[in-house]
């Protein structure tokens, strides 16, 4: 008891200390619907959760991701000095031999998984999965214990490109054209007419079904800092694995009869958050009921079946892509959607959030477009009293003098239109004139000016 009123003290000061420090996120708290969450809707005092839990285990762990290496490096040393600090003033010790305390840096892919199916695989392919005496289901049966096992490992929680399917789906059909006599050599089944011959589902089902059973999971048990992860929406839109998320639920509703009658999973979650928790036996159920088994690994150029590896889909047609900036090219060519920066982009090429002055209208727009600093038109958007758009007679006009100065600068040989200057503040001063800031003070004014915007827009 001793020890674990202590430990437990040592782990709150040292979540204190990471906050203290920056190395932890914190968000707006989610809900067990999280893909349906509006982050536009404000609430009149949003309760706030920081990105950190904690389990009792024989040994103390500390996980730590950061886009950068070097920002890894950094919320290393930070970590260290607060566990050593607090330990010592707390009379705890840390043991530092060789096997006890170490550091990890990982990185694990689909290859990683493979080999470490291969590793299962291997020494039964010929006595076991290859045998003539053992039945076939008594085959697939071991497959799914003994190589699936680590091949889907924790496979539910990544966003699949299209090459890392490919990667296991190898191992997959590997082992099932094993259990098929059907080796891939000379005149052979493709890798669908095993499948269906075998009535195996296809890799894609597998993960689909491992990412709809870890919802029922999420859903049911409720961890307040993953749910507020997964309900933010960095740039107003959801983080990519929501997005499969929802068109594996939208999948699911199609192809079982138990979902059937449940209506679309975006704008009604709270409908199928009821069915998952109410009814946690027929939620499984369902799952293990959705089954097809064409794969985008297949050749032939297969589309991704309920758009697995591309996660954005356009909403005038069928079409789906791997990101959000092949969509919206799409939409511009294809459909001719323009973006809504237009409307607020004026004669006089001024930002109407931050007053910047630009030599160009055309350098205007990118500014507001920029999803890697959004300030500007999130601040638009939260407040459209303030910064109303133009008439649309006049946004045509612009456009079409727009169109005039690109394809002045497509003669000269130039992709955009030349500036004239540098953009400046209100003020007549440089707008890019600043001094030499290291990239942690350039992050943080970054940081401030978005605050100060968010203040002034309240």
């Amino acid at each position: 008891m001793v020890f674990n009123g202590t430990f437990s003290l040592a782990m709150v000061l040292i979540r204190d200390a990471l906050l203290d420090a920056g190395i932890l996120l914190r968000l707006r708290a989610g809900s067990p619907a999280f893909w349906d969450a509006d982050p536009a809707v404000p609430t009149a005092d949003p309760e706030v959760v920081s990105l950190v839990d904690a389990a009792f285990v024989d040994d103390e762990r500390f996980m730590l991701t950061a886009r950068l290496p070097e920002e890894l490096d950094a919320a290393v040393d930070v970590v260290l000095h607060a566990v050593c600090d607090i330990y010592d003033r707390l009379n705890l010790t840390i043991n530092w031999k060789a096997g006890k305390s170490e550091c990890f840096l990982t990185y694990r892919g689909a290859n990683h998984l493979r080999q470490q199916a291969a590793m299962s695989y291997g020494p039964l392919a010929s006595k076991v999965f290859g045998s003539v005496v053992m039945d076939a289901s008594l085959k697939i049966w071991l497959m799914h214990s003994l190589v699936l096992s680590r091949l889907l490992f924790n496979v539910h929680v990544v966003v699949p490109t299209r090459r890392y399917l490919q990667v296991l789906n190898g191992m997959y059909m590997r082992v099932l054209r094993r259990v098929g006599d059907a080796p891939r050599f000379g005149h052979s089944e493709t890798d669908l007419e095993i499948r269906t011959r075998l009535k195996q589902p296809s890799l894609d089902c597998l993960v689909m079904r491992a990412r709809l059973r870890y919802l029922g999971r999420l859903v049911r048990s409720s961890p307040p800092a993953l749910l507020a992860l997964l309900a933010a929406r960095p740039g107003g839109a959801r983080l990519p694995w929501v997005t499969l998320l929802v068109s594996d639920l939208g999948k699911l509703r199609e192809l079982v009869a138990l979902c059937s009658t449940l209506p679309p999973p975006e704008g009604t979650a709270s409908a199928w958050v009821t069915f998952i928790s109410d009814s946690p036996a027929r939620w499984a159920n369902a799952v293990s009921m959705l089954f097809f088994t064409d794969s985008c690994c297949d050749r032939g150029g297969a589309a991704p079946v309920g758009g697995g590896t591309r996660p954005f889909a356009c909403h005038q047609c069928d079409a789906r892509f791997a990101t959000a900036k092949a969509r919206d090219q799409h939409l511009r060519i294809r459909h001719h959607v323009r973006c809504l920066q237009r409307s607020y982009a004026g004669a006089d090429a001024t930002c109407p959030v931050c007053h910047a002055v630009f030599a160009l209208r055309l350098r205007l727009l990118p500014h507001l477009c920029d999803a890697r600093r959004p300030a500007c038109w999130e601040a638009i958007r939260a407040c459209p009293a303030r910064y109303p758009p133009l008439p649309q007679k006049q946004v045509a006009e612009l456009d079409d003098l727009d169109k005039v100065q690109r394809r002045e600068a497509q003669r000269q040989g130039l992709s955009h239109a030349p500036a004239q200057g540098p953009a400046r503040r209100a003020d007549g001063s440089d707008r890019w004139a600043r001094p030499c800031l290291d990239p942690w003070s350039a992050l943080f004014q970054h940081n401030l000016i978005r605050l100060a915007l968010h203040w002034d827009n309240e």
